[in-house]
C-alpha cells in the first residue's frame, strides 16, 4: 500500500495529459471516495482508484459499456480499541448510462477484494457480485463526472466522485 502516492501522481499525470482528437470508445477515470467496512467498530477509509472503460454500444436511449477498476486505500479506517483498516478492490463490470447531458448509470460485476487489518486478526479477502448506481453529468464530448454507490461485497460499500475522459 505504500505505493499510493506514486500511483496517485501517475494517474493524475495520464488524465491531464492531451486528449487525442479523434473520438474514440476508449475511456479512463479517476475516482476517490469513501469506502465502508461492515463491521463493528470500523470506522471509514479513504480510497483512490483509476478506471478503464470500453464503449460498447451507443445509440439514442444511452451508452452499455465494460469497465475495469482498481481502487487502494489512500488513507486507513479506524478500528475502535486500536488499529487500523485499509481494503484494495478490482472489479470487472458492465455499467448502462442513460442518454442526455446529465444521466444515470447503473452497473454490475465481479469484483476482489482484498481488506485486511493492522493490529487484529481479520483478514476479508473475498470474492463475488459487485453492483452500483450513480449520476453524473457529461460536461462535453469527452469528459464525464459521475457520483456513484457501489456494493463491492457483503463487508464492503464505496461512496465516489469520478472524473472520467475519452481519449
Amino acid at each position: 500500500m505504500r505505493f499510493n502516492f506514486a500511483l496517485a501522481g501517475l494517474l493524475l499525470a495520464g488524465l491531464t495529459a492531451p486528449v487525442l482528437a479523434a473520438e474514440s470508445p476508449l475511456y479512463i477515470g479517476l475516482k476517490i471516495g469513501t469506502l465502508e467496512a461492515d463491521f463493528a467498530g470500523f470506522g471509514k477509509a479513504t480510497n483512490l482508484g483509476v478506471m478503464l472503460g470500453y464503449d460498447l454500444h451507443h445509440d439514442q436511449n444511452g451508452t452499455f459499456a465494460i469497465e475495469t477498476e482498481f481502487t487502494t486505500t489512500i488513507s486507513d479506517g479506524s478500528v475502535a480499541g486500536g488499529g487500523a483498516w485499509d481494503a484494495d478492490t478490482i472489479a470487472a463490470t458492465a455499467a448502462y448510462r442513460t442518454a442526455g447531458s446529465a444521466y444515470v448509470k447503473a452497473k454490475i460485476g465481479i469484483l476482489r477484494q482484498d481488506l485486511n487489518r493492522s493490529g487484529g486478526t481479520l483478514n476479508a479477502d473475498d470474492s463475488g457480485i459487485a453492483y452500483g448506481a450513480g449520476v453524473g453529468a457529461r460536461v462535453n464530448r469527452k469528459v464525464m463526472l459521475e457520483v456513484e454507490y457501489t456494493r463491492l461485497s457483503r463487508d464492503l460499500s464505496f461512496l465516489s466522485l469520478a472524473y472520467i475522459t475519452h481519449f
